[in-house]
């Protein structure tokens, strides 16, 4: 998906802080105001280690790099140190993904072989993910969690390791203007070639996202976004018009699904369909999705969902067409209650439906 960015003229120092402190504070309301509403589709595919918690990094002073522009050529030679002393680890790290027919990037941040990736890259959880070491060795895999809505996902490499693994940084001492590292597999993996490393500059942080002036292409999806520690600070997500504006997940909001991310709950199908349903068919609708069929003993039939209601919103957020609607559910676990906004004979109602897991075939 390729969108234009435009960058804000003249990244001030005294921004810094409170651009950073906008972030955290807008991801910690949405973890208060919206956890149940999360756009995570969890699915199970084949057995995974045990759980892990983040593998965070020490706390690490700021390197000092962040002036609007390097001074002198100490400090150009300060930068080049820098990238030359994480260079090696972090490519070892960043892995090529391919899904189905698609390709992108991901990182590894376990010895075990979790890989940290985009969630357009995988599209679903449970799929088979094949995972291209920096030697080219291809290794298997399955997707775990993914959260559409903030562009989240996670791979359990299935084969033993261990792997090499970054650590992730808690994004305290990222500011504006400091300098980064975009890794990843531009145009999808190539035999023979490393992991391509993009330094670039943190440009502005928009609505939970980083923008970095890092130059990235098709392929690079999923890739990671390293400071100059070394630490994980972001995933490449949207690739503008521009190549040199692009937009990074920020770890912090990968933080805050970990336990959905990296943990399977649902029995998978093996269709790449979602695993959660409600129990009905329907159609497209200019207000919203039309209930065609409701099915007998199904959550919505319990609900009092009637053939002829049209569903306008769930949990608030508003319905377009059948598919959209059908996506709103996925993006909820079994056993999760949404709230339905439906039309019937022109009279408003609402809803509590009791999301179910799909019926295997």
């Amino acid at each position: 998906m390729s969108r234009s960015f435009h960058a804000s003229d003249g990244c001030r120092q005294r921004q810094y802080g409170r651009s950073l402190s906008r972030l955290v504070v807008a991801t910690v309301v949405g973890i208060i105001a919206s956890w149940g509403a999360i756009a995570v589709s969890i699915e199970a595919g084949p057995a995974q280690p045990a759980r892990i918690a983040p593998p965070m990094a020490q706390a690490e002073p700021s390197l000092g790099l962040g002036e609007p522009g390097p001074r002198n050529v100490a400090d150009l030679r300060a930068i080049q140190a820098r990238v030359e002393a994480i260079a090696d680890h972090v490519r070892q790290c960043t892995v090529g993904l391919i899904v189905g027919e698609a390709q992108g990037s991901g990182v590894i941040v376990s010895e075990n072989g979790l890989v940290l990736t985009a969630a357009h890259v995988l599209t679903a959880s449970g799929r088979k993910v094949t995972v291209v070491m920096p030697d080219g060795k291809h290794l298997e895999g399955h997707a775990l969690g993914v959260n559409a809505g903030s562009d989240c996902g996670a791979v359990q490499i299935t084969e033993s390791g261990p792997f090499p693994a970054c650590k992730l940084s808690n994004m305290r001492t990222l500011h504006m203007g400091d300098w980064c590292v975009a890794t990843g597999h531009p145009g999808g993996y190539q035999e023979g070639r490393a992991p391509v490393m993009r330094l670039g500059r943190v440009v502005e942080f928009l609505a939970g996202m980083v923008q970095t002036d890092c130059p990235l292409l098709g392929g690079d999806s999923g890739g990671p976004l390293f400071d100059l520690n070394g630490n994980v600070v972001g995933i490449n997500s949207r690739i503008g018009a521009r190549a040199i504006l692009n937009l990074h997940v920020p770890i912090v909001l990968f933080l805050r699904d970990w336990d959905r991310l990296t943990t399977v709950a649902v029995p998978y199908n093996g269709d790449g369909e979602s695993a959660s349903v409600i129990g009905i068919d329907g159609r497209d609708d200019t207000k919203g999705a039309r209930v065609a069929e409701v099915y007998p003993r199904s959550p919505a039939d319990r609900a009092g969902l009637q053939s002829g209601d049209v569903v306008t919103a769930l949990n608030g957020k508003p319905v377009v067409g059948f598919k959209g609607l059908q996506k709103l559910i996925a993006a909820h676990r079994p056993g999760d209650v949404v709230e339905l906004r439906i039309l019937r004979d022109h009279t408003v109602e609402q809803l509590r439906v009791t999301v179910t897991a799909r019926p295997r075939e």
